[in-house]
């Protein structure tokens, strides 16, 4: 991205990142105010076709507050966007970065607030990434906990073990 954002091509696809989002913003505290269907807005203002994509306006409270508080002007700026569109079968999600955003705004006790936005959306933007990563992890363990006995054989001695220890505390 220009610069302006932080971007991510996920593992998942378009809805099911879509479905996904709202959940992951939640988790940093971030509710979703409005969602912008560009595909269907282009297809009935221009009558062009474009590729799935969708503007959610995301706020954390919290720190919108704090901002507004410092700078009221700073409304022109929120809610903070986050992106999904459809490329080559996958998501990819951006979001803008606010610390560079906040640097029109020329007040140096905003970068804070800045920068803890960006960090929470880093996290989000991440989080599909290092879900994706772990999933396939837990989907193997459990192909080979159901073919073979050994998962459940070292299962038993760690319990063993750990009775065992525990006895030895009591």
């Amino acid at each position: 991205m220009a610069g302006f954002g932080m971007r991510k091509v996920t593992r998942s696809s378009y809805d099911e990142m879509l479905q996904k989002l709202p959940d992951l913003l939640k988790t940093e505290g971030f509710g979703v105010l409005t969602q912008i269907d560009v595909k269907e807005t282009l297809k009935k203002k221009l009558d062009v076709d474009f590729r799935p994509y969708k503007i959610l306006g995301a706020c954390n409270p919290p720190l919108a507050y704090r901002a507004l508080t410092v700078a009221p002007e700073v409304g022109l700026l929120l809610p903070c966007n986050v992106i999904v569109y459809e490329h080559g079968g996958k998501a990819v999600v951006s979001a803008i970065d606010a610390a560079k955003m906040m640097t029109v705004v020329g007040n140096q006790q905003l970068e804070v607030t800045a920068k803890q936005v960006n960090e929470k959306l880093r996290r989000v933007i991440d989080s599909d990434a290092k879900l994706a990563a772990f999933l396939p992890a837990i989907r193997d363990a459990a192909w080979v906990a159901v073919d073979t006995e050994a998962p459940r054989v070292a299962y038993r001695e760690t319990i063993q073990a750990s009775t065992t220890q525990h006895a030895r505390y009591k």
